[in-house]
């Protein structure tokens, strides 16, 4: 469909460029080229856009992928993660643990670098009331 636009457009383009009968053909016509150049991105974005689309579906095709959770599937079955819902459960959870322990170790950084922060402000009120 995106090709029969695409040729529809350029064939009016073509015909607008050839002059009248008993015209002469040394007067160029008046172009508008912000038109012009709107009109030639939204042909090119339809034109990629139904590639993609059709690249897409070919490679569900290929694939023998019919809907979503015969990907969510395939997809588990070649990176060797269980089929069973607990292992989603699981994986939260490991992550959940993760990021505590991330959080945490972020946090005590956090509270030492604010404690010398403090003793180094003490240090200079001190050597100045010697």
């Amino acid at each position: 469909m995106s090709a029969l636009v695409t040729r529809r457009a350029l064939l009016r383009r073509y015909i607008a460029t050839i002059p009248p009968f008993y015209q002469p053909n040394s007067q160029p016509r008046h172009v508008n080229g912000s038109a012009e150049a709107a009109q030639a991105l939204g042909l090119a974005t339809l034109n990629v856009t139904s590639f993609a689309i059709m690249a897409t579906g070919g490679t569900l095709w290929a694939l023998d992928i019919s809907n979503l959770a015969e990907m969510r599937r395939k997809m588990r079955g070649g990176l060797g993660i269980d089929e069973s819902d607990n292992s989603d459960q699981e994986a939260e959870e490991k992550l959940e643990e993760w990021l505590a322990v991330i959080l945490s170790r972020k946090q005590e950084e956090d509270g030492k670098k604010a404690a010398s922060d403090v003793q180094q402000k003490k240090k200079p009120e001190q050597e100045s009331s010697r």
